[in-house]
């Protein structure tokens, strides 16, 4: 082989490691580009379920708190009842003067004979 077949041999191999470099580094840049874009759409489907389970956390907190305030508004109701009960339990009960100022003379003579004993 002579020196000129040699270069241009050398030539044609140079362009083909040439050739081969830039199609690994084309190669890279694409699995890259592939691989952050496929990280990118895992963050944005976190961010979303992160976005979705706060949603979800909040109304459950206020489902909860309005169950609490209606179990709070029954109880005061319940207390309010159970108070206004005994308020008209007291109200109807009289004094014993109050009985006797509306005995009559049958009841009068059965009362005097009672506490004679």
């Amino acid at each position: 082989m002579c020196i000129r077949d040699r270069s241009n041999s050398d030539l044609q191999n140079a362009d083909r490691f040439k050739d081969l470099e830039e199609n690994a580094e084309r190669k890279i840049k694409e699995i890259t580009t592939r691989y952050q874009n496929e990280l990118k759409e895992l963050e944005d489907r976190k961010n979303k379920e992160i976005e979705r389970l706060k949603e979800q956390h909040q109304q459950e907190i206020e489902r909860l708190r309005n169950e609490l305030n209606t179990e709070k508004e029954n109880a005061l109701k319940q207390l309010e009842q159970q108070k206004s009960k005994e308020i008209s339990d007291t109200q109807n009960s009289v004094s014993y003067t109050h009985l006797r100022a509306h005995e009559t003379g049958r009841n009068l003579v059965c009362r005097l004979l009672l506490e004679k004993k």
